[in-house]
């Protein structure tokens, strides 16, 4: 048994807490194995150290979804455009979208999504080193 599994509310309160992170049309099952990769690798042992591994997973996945979201707005905006090659459309298309505030908008997000996910590791990383000093 993993050390994390052994606290099963924390367990719960995922499963709980993850239709608060997954849209209707994004995956369970994705979420669930970005959320094992990230268990597997960092092994958290205790609630304190899991909550930083679910903010680590909730940042990750918020982030992927952002650029999912930045994409759809491009191709949308080339999809608009009627003159020229793909490169003139393209171009056409950032000039349009850079007058709205979305750009600004998901650059804000996604850079406050890594400095979370980049906290949170750190702090991790901080705590597991404080629990195990002596180990090489």
């Amino acid at each position: 048994m993993r050390p994390w599994a052994r606290n099963k509310r924390s367990l719960r309160l995922i499963a709980a807490e993850r239709r608060c992170l997954v849209l209707e049309s994004e995956s369970l099952e994705a979420f669930d194995a970005v959320l094992a990769e990230h268990i597997d690798r960092l092994q958290p042992v205790d609630v304190l150290e899991y909550t930083m591994v679910e903010d680590m997973v909730a940042c990750y996945w918020r982030s992927r979804r952002a650029w999912a979201i930045e994409t759809r707005m491009q191709d949308k905006q080339i999809a608009a455009q009627d003159e020229g090659g793909d490169l003139d459309r393209a171009a056409n298309a950032l000039c349009a979208l850079a007058e709205t505030p979305a750009p600004v908008l998901m650059h804000r997000y996604d850079g406050r999504l890594h400095m979370v996910y980049t906290r949170s590791l750190h702090t991790f990383l901080l705590v597991q080193e404080l629990r195990s000093p002596n180990e090489p």
